[in-house]
C-alpha cells in the first residue's frame, strides 16, 4: 500500500503542463538517442564486422575466448592481468551488443524527420533602389583596365646560364 500512496501523491502534485512536459522530454530525449536511418544502417554494418572480428581474434589470438573470459571475470575474485584482458574483452562485446541493438532499433523504428525551416521573407524583396544600384554595377558602360605584356623577372644572364635554379641564385649573388 504504501508504494501506491507514493505514485498517486506524486500524480496529484504535478500539474498537467508539468506532466505533458515531462512526457515530451522522454519522447525527445528517446528520439534524441536514435541515430537516422542511414546512420542506423552504417553502424550496423561496421558494428556487426567489428564484433565477428573481435570473435575471431579472440579465438585466433593467445588470449582467452569470449566464452572463457566470462567463466574468468565470474570466477576469480582477485584481479589480475589475465583478468582485466578478460574483462576488457567483454567491455568491448558488449558494446557493440548494444550498438548493434541501437541500430536495429533505430532501422526498425526511425526517428522523426526534423521540421522544415521558417521562410525568410526578407530574403526575396528586394527595394526599387537595390535594383537600381544592381543595374548601374553590371552595366556595359565600364571599361576593363588595359592589359600589360608579360615580362620576365629572370635578366638574360641567369636565362642563359645552364644548371639547377640554386647556381642560379648563387651566380646571381656573386657577381
Amino acid at each position: 500500500m504504501f508504494p501506491k500512496d507514493i505514485t498517486s501523491a506524486s500524480s496529484n502534485t504535478m500539474s498537467p503542463s508539468a506532466t505533458l512536459f515531462a512526457a515530451s522530454t522522454a519522447k525527445h530525449l528517446a528520439d534524441f538517442s536514435k541515430p537516422y536511418k542511414n546512420e542506423a544502417v552504417l553502424r550496423l554494418r561496421n558494428t556487426t564486422m567489428s564484433l565477428l572480428a573481435l570473435i575471431l581474434l579472440t579465438y585466433l589470438l593467445p588470449i582467452p575466448s569470449l566464452w572463457t573470459a566470462v567463466n574468468v571475470v565470474r570466477g576469480e575474485s582477485g584481479v589480475s592481468v589475465v583478468w582485466a584482458v578478460c574483462a576488457a574483452e567483454l567491455f568491448l562485446s558488449g558494446l557493440l551488443v548494444l550498438n548493434i541493438i541501437q541500430a536495429a532499433v533505430a532501422i526498425q523504428y526511425p526517428r522523426s524527420p526534423l521540421p522544415p525551416p521558417p521562410p525568410h521573407p526578407a530574403k526575396g524583396l528586394t527595394t526599387p533602389q537595390g535594383q537600381k544600384k544592381r543595374r548601374t554595377i553590371l552595366s556595359p558602360v565600364t571599361s576593363p583596365q588595359t592589359q600589360r605584356s608579360f615580362t620576365s623577372s629572370i635578366s638574360c644572364e641567369a636565362s642563359s646560364f645552364t644548371g639547377t635554379p640554386f647556381q642560379w641564385v648563387h651566380a646571381e649573388s656573386v657577381s
